[in-house]
Parts: structure tokens; C-alpha cells; sequence
């Protein structure tokens, strides 16, 4: 029987991924390095939602690309350094093989769970040519241990068609009691305020 490993760079230690948890989340036999993103990692971290863009969109995204990747950038670094986003990457000696985020969402306490922060899983991206190899699988259970370390009540997240059987395999429902509504682009605020 393989065992799954999921070896942390620094700062922490290393972590093994229970076959339990590695079965649930659909993880085949793969050895990858699972580190978390610093902020030294911010052009990696941008590059790949572009590149995440791109493959669910299925097309280049070429109006406005330095624009957004601008805009990424900062967001990135800024929700970085106010410590609400995580992000994890995949990796085998010298190569990037994919990538997750976890955005805290404030909440306030609900009777019977005080904790304050829901997780909003972002950017789950695997290289095309690395797909259906169970990294997809090993950087999501990285994710929500950490989560629940993190004092994560719910997690949420938007599937695609191919993410959709990883995520119900372990437990992820569709929900019908969120509703969105949109702004048009041409609407957004240039500046933060109310």
C-alpha cells in the first residue's frame, strides 16, 4: 500500500496525509512537496489564476491581461500580508505542479459555533499534463486541515465540471440558499469606500 506524504518546506514540519484522509479526497499515489505560499510567491500565485482562467474559460485572456494580473497582484499580496489568504502549492524537485488558496471570510458567531471566519477555497489549479495524478486531491486535504486549524467553520467554493466529483467525494454539497447578484464591470467602485 502506498503512503501518502505530503512534505512541508519550512516552516513546518513535515505532515503525513492518513490513507483515510488520502481516500476520501481520491488522492492516487503521488509524492509531492505541498508548501505554503509566502509572499515571495505572489508572481507564482498570479501566474497560476491566470493560467486557471484561462483553462476554465477556455480561451486566452487577452483584453485587459496586464490589468487584471495588476490587480491580482495587489490583491494578492495585500490579503497575503493581512494574513487572510493561504495559499498552497505543489511541487516536485524543480517543477510547479498546482495550487490552492483559502480566503477567510469575517463572520460573526452563530449560537452553538463561535468561530468567526468561513473559507472560501479559491484557485485549485493542476497543471493540465498532471491531472487525474491525485495532486488536485492532496493540495485540497492540505487545505481544509489547515483550514480547520485556522478555526474555519464552512468552507465554500465555486466547481468547475471537472472538480465537481473530487469536491461531493468528500463531502461538499451544492447548496440552494446563496443567491448572487452581479454588478456590471462598468458599475464597480474605483475606490474602496461606501
Amino acid at each position: 500500500m502506498c503512503r501518502y506524504r505530503a512534505v512541508y518546506a519550512s516552516p513546518v514540519a513535515g505532515r503525513d496525509v492518513t490513507p483515510d484522509v488520502a481516500r476520501d479526497a481520491n488522492i492516487a499515489c503521488v509524492t509531492a512537496v505541498i508548501r505554503k505560499a509566502t509572499v515571495a510567491d505572489v508572481d507564482l500565485v498570479v501566474s497560476s489564476r491566470l493560467d486557471f482562467l484561462r483553462a476554465v474559460r477556455s480561451t486566452e485572456i487577452l483584453d485587459g491581461e496586464a490589468q487584471l494580473a495588476a490587480k491580482t497582484r495587489s490583491f494578492v499580496r495585500a490579503e497575503f500580508e493581512a494574513e487572510r489568504l493561504h495559499t498552497w502549492i505543489a511541487e516536485q524537485p524543480g517543477e510547479f505542479l498546482g495550487i490552492v488558496s483559502l480566503l477567510l471570510w469575517s463572520r460573526p458567531p452563530r449560537p452553538g459555533d463561535l468561530r468567526v471566519a468561513d473559507g472560501y477555497i479559491i484557485n485549485m489549479y493542476v497543471r493540465p499534463d498532471r491531472q487525474r495524478q491525485g495532486i488536485g486531491g492532496l493540495l485540497l486535504a492540505e487545505c481544509l486541515q489547515n483550514g480547520r486549524e485556522l478555526g474555519v467553520a464552512r468552507f465554500v467554493l465555486h466547481s468547475t465540471d471537472e472538480g465537481r466529483h473530487l469536491y461531493e467525494s468528500i463531502g461538499f454539497r451544492p447548496t440552494q440558499n446563496w443567491m448572487t447578484l452581479a454588478t456590471p464591470a462598468a458599475e464597480q467602485p474605483t475606490a474602496v469606500g461606501w
